[in-house]
């Protein structure tokens, strides 16, 4: 009965998404399009845009209610170790990047599903995109007994972060540093699907021109 239920919402917040990205569509051609006539009556601009932004706001929380029907099911459990070393075998990672993994002896599994995947190969791009010149990524994947999670910490030696984006943007929808590349959904994705299963994302550092280091922890058994 879950399963056919997340269908049926999937299918719904689908079309829903659909919608609203034609309405956005819609308004970016008009305000491309009439941008002079806006010059006369700013008051229009200013209520394209605020209508713009909303459909953003629909955008997420849709996005964000289709994600809460994602979360793995009791006694579902992965490798974390595994999923990370597919999704290094899958990058394209350059030749001028040095890619160390690390890992203690005896991971545990962890409370998550196929979706996990895609965290890490959110992390995984924006730490190669930053590094275009060559560089070094390193994961390293540590059993934190105490809390009772796996911990996963991914380093990049690339361009870092602004501390500006770093204090209130980073993980926010919508907001990307890569101009037209992205569509800055990523890392707000990751931390609400993680969340989701227990687990968390945090900045650990970032320093321009030096790199940037996140921290994963991940749920060893099924949050309450």
């Amino acid at each position: 009965m879950e399963s056919s239920v997340s269908v049926v919402i999937g299918r719904y917040v689908h079309k829903l998404n659909n919608l609203v990205g034609y309405i956005r569509v819609e308004i970016k051609l008009l305000q491309m399009q009439k941008a002079s006539l806006f010059t006369q009556d700013d008051s229009v601009a200013t209520a394209l845009d605020k209508i713009e932004k909303t459909a953003a706001e629909i955008l997420t929380l849709t996005d964000e209610f289709k994600l809460s029907f994602t979360a793995p099911r009791a006694g579902e459990f992965v490798s974390s170790k595994s999923v990370i070393s597919q999704v290094l075998q899958d990058s394209a990672i350059p030749a001028s990047i040095e890619v160390v993994f690390e890992s203690d002896d005896g991971i545990p599994d962890v409370h998550a599903d196929k979706n996990l995947a895609e965290v890490f190969q959110n992390l995984f791009v924006n730490a190669i995109e930053s590094m275009p010149d060559g560089g070094r990524l390193k994961i390293s994947l540590r059993n934190n007994q105490i809390n009772k999670n796996v911990e996963v910490s991914i380093t990049d030696s690339g361009r870092g972060i602004p501390s500006y984006v770093a204090d209130s943007l980073l993980f926010q929808p919508y907001y990307s540093t890569k101009e037209q590349k992205g569509h800055g959904l990523g890392l707000w994705w990751s931390k609400v699907y993680l969340e989701s299963i227990g687990g968390t994302i945090t900045l650990l550092s970032s320093e321009i021109g030096k790199g940037t280091s996140f921290l994963v922890s991940l749920p060893i058994s099924k949050p309450e």
